[in-house]
């Protein structure tokens, strides 16, 4: 995951693209070379203390809790860097709350791989930042929230939350944007997830494998 706040965004922002074809080692120079404000690249070993996911490019490190396994195969398949698994139940990783990730524009980005069968329907976050107003559901709230959505067979879709104190229009709680899954897209292959927010054009995009599935002009529609 990824998230990189900027304040100036271009007019069009676009993530960056599937590094599939790469050369080896290079997707950790690629990513570093965009200035995000933190990088989690899930390599650390099983054991490890303190045992959590370590910022290579700041100090935003956490912990991990639950199920958790190190040394998988991962997105990035030319790197050469493992990643983890998460049981889809208690496995999670906690990064304490800043500010500097939750700014009125910013770009948060992660490889996903949902393995067949994983025992959930609804809604698994993939990458949260919620401050304590937000995950009460009080007003004030600040944060985001990336997210898979499962509904059984192979039905998927990936929905980004964004909370009112990031937004110019603080009247509202939240607001939601949902792309559903492209066609042909496999539960079984990592898929590239970004989704940003342009703080001066006001609006809201998902991407899902280096294209745009979804847009929302946030000066036209109303928040909730």
């Amino acid at each position: 995951p990824v998230p990189s706040p900027d304040s100036t965004p271009a007019p069009t922002p676009a993530p960056l693209l599937p590094p599939l074809a790469i050369g080896e080692g290079l997707y950790s120079i690629f990513v570093k070379d965009a200035k995000p404000e933190a990088y989690w690249r899930l390599d650390e070993i099983q054991g490890s203390f303190p045992f959590g996911p370590v910022d290579c490019v700041g100090d935003n490190d956490g912990l991990y809790s639950g199920d958790v396994v190190t040394n998988v195969p991962p997105g990035a398949v030319n790197d050469g860097n493992p990643a983890i698994t998460l049981d889809g139940q208690s496995g999670f990783a906690a990064i304490p709350f800043r500010t500097l990730l939750n700014q009125p524009s910013f770009t948060v980005e992660a490889w996903v791989l949902i393995a067949s069968g994983v025992p959930f329907e609804g809604r698994q976050p993939i990458v949260s930042s919620l401050n304590s107003l937000a995950s009460a559901g009080l007003s004030g709230g600040a944060g985001f929230v990336l997210a898979v959505g499962f509904s059984g067979g192979n039905t998927i879709d990936f929905q980004i939350t964004v909370f009112a104190r990031n937004l110019q229009d603080g009247t509202q709680p939240s607001v939601t944007l949902t792309a559903p899954a492209p066609e042909g897209i496999l539960l079984s292959d990592y898929n590239y997830v970004v989704a940003s927010i342009d703080g001066q054009e006001q609006v809201l995009r998902l991407y899902i494998n280096g294209k745009l599935e979804a847009a929302l002009d946030l000066l036209n529609h109303p928040l909730g």
